[in-house]
């Protein structure tokens, strides 16, 4: 009979504990409707910059191979972007800038000659990455660098 007793008393408070147990992951764990929880919050604007700096891997898919790393300073001026990218590629140093335009999701590179290759651009600067493709009449290729902080 005491045994009886004993593990009423046990399943009793076991369901005590059980219910408490529940009321709490109801009340602290599920998001109440009543408060901010629950309610979509805008994403914040991205924020402004002037200057960036990158470095990553080119890669050429025309004619000959001529991969390598390179760094680019990002300067914004006024609507545009002055890119000055530098590196070296076996053995031999290089460095030339393009003004890109629009928006960093869209840019435009400005058309320039570099090594006697006319080259286009087309990019982007979206989460700490600059990726973009160029076209020229010898190489064609893309880049994705990573912002270096």
């Amino acid at each position: 009979m005491i045994r009886f007793l004993i593990s009423i008393i046990i399943l009793f408070i076991g369901c005590q504990k059980e219910d408490q147990i529940k009321k709490r992951y109801i009340n602290e764990i599920i998001p109440n409707p009543s408060n901010n929880l629950s309610e979509k919050k805008e994403d914040p604007k991205p924020k402004e910059w002037n200057e960036k700096m990158f470095e990553g891997e080119w890669k050429t898919t025309k004619n000959r191979k001529l991969d390598g790393i390179m760094k680019c300073h990002v300067r914004k001026n006024g609507n545009t972007y002055d890119a000055k990218f530098w590196g070296t590629w076996q053995g031999v140093d290089f460095e030339y800038n393009v003004e890109f335009e629009g928006p960093l999701e869209n840019l435009k590179g400005k058309p320039c000659v570099i090594d006697g290759a006319h080259y286009k651009w087309q990019g982007s600067i979206i989460n700490e990455e600059f990726k973009c493709e160029y076209t020229s009449n010898r190489y064609d290729g893309f880049f994705n660098l990573k912002e270096l902080k």
